[in-house]
């Protein structure tokens, strides 16, 4: 008999997201070639993701002159730290729990020099859907979605770049951010997901401005 292997939703969302654009790159590599110069396609997890339980996947293009780069970014089941929670003082005092249910994103980078260790600044935006609980009263939770515009400036470093292995397509990318979040209306499941943030006569509240930061792990595809 055939087990059959269940694959949490959170992966699942992740894989979808990345095979969308897995495809998009396609065209975009054929049109690169067959113009001037070529461009690189690469694909990052984030490790922090993995450590607060969920799944990351960021996939990007850079186009020809290394310059630019564009991409997207899928994230699923991050359960948020307490320190994210209480950014706004007024959710202190309530047993509150966040996570990020899913989320998906676009993002554009500007590289300061076209060469394999390098400066980086760019522009991100990007919504998830937040589920909130409160471990006072287990069995009630709400959901809503949050919309994000945030600035990043990074190093990307690629240790093995003098390499004749694949080792050269390894690079790692850490970088801080700052953003700019609030509540949106409409869902990832249209009629399941309200717009309030209150649970049990308490509102979680927002913090508008997010600081942020992160080390993403990085491999290029072509």
């Amino acid at each position: 008999m055939i087990r059959r292997i269940e694959i949490p939703h959170a992966i699942r969302f992740v894989l979808v997201i990345a095979g969308f654009f897995a495809l998009a790159l396609v065209p975009l590599h054929s049109q690169a070639d067959s113009g001037r110069g070529r461009g690189a396609g690469v694909i990052e997890t984030d490790p922090l993701a993995i450590v607060l339980g969920g799944a990351s996947v960021h996939a990007g293009y850079s186009f020809p002159s290394r310059r630019i780069s564009l991409g997207i970014s899928a994230v699923a089941g991050l359960n948020l730290p307490a320190f994210v929670i209480n950014a706004d003082e007024r959710n202190a005092g309530v047993p509150w729990q966040a996570k990020i249910n899913q989320g998906a994103g676009l993002w554009v980078h500007y590289h300061f020099i076209p060469e394999a260790n390098h400066w980086f600044a760019g522009l991100q935006l990007f919504t998830q859907e937040l589920n909130l609980s409160r471990d006072d009263f287990p069995g009630e939770t709400n959901r809503t979605n949050l919309a994000m515009v945030a600035l990043q400036f990074g190093y990307r470093w690629s240790p093995f770049h003098r390499s004749e292995s694949l080792l050269n397509r390894l690079y790692i990318r850490p970088w801080v951010g700052a953003g700019y979040q609030w509540k949106i209306r409409g869902t990832f499941e249209p009629g399941e997901v309200t717009y309030s943030t209150i649970i049990a006569g308490d509102e979680y509240h927002i913090a508008g401005f997010m600081p942020f930061a992160s080390v993403h792990i990085g491999f290029k595809l072509f």
